[in-house]
């Protein structure tokens, strides 16, 4: 702990925190707006408070974490803001849940379309038009102007980890793109690198299970658009690249489909003996629509010379639908289960490499 501990005859050095700026992706204008907010879902009152609002949404803070379901009906009803408004009944407005925050005390609602969110979005629309004045939006100016792009272009250049991307070819998910930055694991490098061209990335490694059922990056992916929520797993991997086999030289399995503690204690062993033993924890997600406000410089710039090429380009983007990302967790799961700092120093060590032949990637898909 030294290494991180201030001079006590200087005051330690200014921390600024600032956000990343991303693409603009709100429907509509949000206000803020705190205030007394309840909640009638299944029965039971919420109590909160209202962050912002907007004519079609509101987003609120709730005493406690949210039980309910994502696009459930919700009432909601307004004590404080009814004291203040004879013309307007603000109570039992019909809303929808449109997104519930990780940790289930956020939420986000959405005005039933129709006749139902009728009442709620005659209320708001005047509020904010009479109000405008005094109401507030998010700030938009950054203080360092560019700070946000240049924190963002910093941090996609140097990752630790690995990230790639997939899109929907067929009926399946291929990935199309993916990056390891110099600053990442060496181990990470070496395995990735292992049966790979020049320049290339192999990820067969996250798709060994493509044979077998519901395989882990297929399924993943579904449930994701399903219960809107990130799905992370842990793989491990015995890599042993003095084998010519693709097989023997990476076999690569995810933690679940282990039957039990000892058998995943027997892997670990059996890793370490014959070769390198390396862990990841694997999370997919979905992605939103592309940036292509950041990219438009270099899109134009392609259009000039290739029309073609940039339209390519953009159709690429747009197809991209799911994004992976693996830490290298390796010492974490020695320690895990119970492997003394002798062994996993002894991890670290990169073995001997058999000579990989060129297109060694095909046999490697083919196996």
């Amino acid at each position: 702990m030294k290494l991180f501990g201030h001079a006590r005859n200087r005051p330690p050095g200014e921390i600024k925190a600032f956000r990343y700026k991303f693409q603009e992706q709100r429907m509509e204008t949000r206000y803020l707006l705190r205030t007394a907010v309840q909640v009638l879902a299944r029965g039971q009152t919420i109590n909160g408070i209202s962050e912002d609002i907007s004519i079609n949404g509101l987003r609120i803070e709730i005493d406690g974490e949210y039980h309910g379901d994502l696009n459930m009906r919700v009432l909601v009803s307004l004590p404080k803001l009814q004291e203040l408004t004879s013309k307007f009944d603000v109570s039992d407005l019909h809303y929808r849940v449109v997104h519930i925050s990780g940790d289930k005390n956020v939420l986000h609602l959405r005005s039933v379309a129709g006749e139902d969110g009728l009442p709620a979005r005659r209320f708001f629309a005047e509020l904010i038009k009479s109000n405008k004045s005094s109401l507030k939006t998010y700030p938009d100016e950054e203080e360092i102007p560019g700070i946000g792009h240049a924190l963002r272009c910093i941090n996609a250049k140097t990752p630790s980890t690995l990230a790639f991307v997939l899109s929907k070819v067929g009926g399946r998910y291929l990935p199309q793109v993916g990056v390891l930055g110099d600053a990442a694991n060496p181990r990470l490098k070496t395995l990735f690198s292992h049966f790979a061209e020049q320049r290339k990335m192999n990820l067969e490694v996250f798709f060994r299970d493509r044979a077998l059922n519901a395989p882990f990056i297929q399924q993943s992916i579904k449930q994701v658009k399903t219960e809107h929520s990130p799905v992370t797993r842990e793989l491990f991997v015995a890599f042993r690249p003095a084998e010519k086999e693709p097989a023997d030289a990476i076999d690569a399995r995810y933690e679940y489909r282990f039957s039990s503690d000892e058998s995943r204690q027997q892997f670990i062993e059996n890793a370490l003996t014959t070769g390198q033993f390396i862990a990841m924890t694997i999370t997919v997600t979905v992605t939103g629509k592309p940036d292509l406000e950041m990219l438009q410089s270099e899109i134009n710039y392609i259009g000039v010379y290739a029309i073609h090429r940039a339209k390519e380009l953009e159709e690429r983007l747009w197809s991209i639908s799911a994004c992976v990302h693996a830490v290298d967790i390796t010492d974490q799961v020695l320690l895990r289960f119970g492997f003394d700092e002798h062994r996993i120093a002894e991890n670290h060590k990169t073995p001997s490499q058999h000579a990989i032949e060129p297109g060694g990637i095909k046999a490697l898909l083919k196996s």
